[in-house]
């Protein structure tokens, strides 16, 4: 079974193999691995380009609640 994590030794693998192999027999290769529920971005990224001081001037014009939104 090719989609065990590499940094799992030998040993530890070994003993599941048998089990592994059944699963994937039975039910056919793993999925893929999803993709993360969190993803990293830059404070420009994620409020569609602003700079933190026009953020920070819709604040103080417009008050916290207008400027997220």
């Amino acid at each position: 079974m090719g989609g065990l994590s590499p940094v799992l030794p030998e040993a530890v693998r070994a003993p599941w193999q048998p089990v592994l192999d059944l699963l994937e027999e039975r039910y056919g290769p793993p999925a893929d691995r999803p993709e993360p529920v969190v993803k990293m971005t830059s404070w420009v990224e994620s409020h569609r380009g602003l700079s933190l001081e026009v953020f920070a001037a819709r604040v103080q014009d417009d008050g916290v609640v207008a400027a997220v939104a």
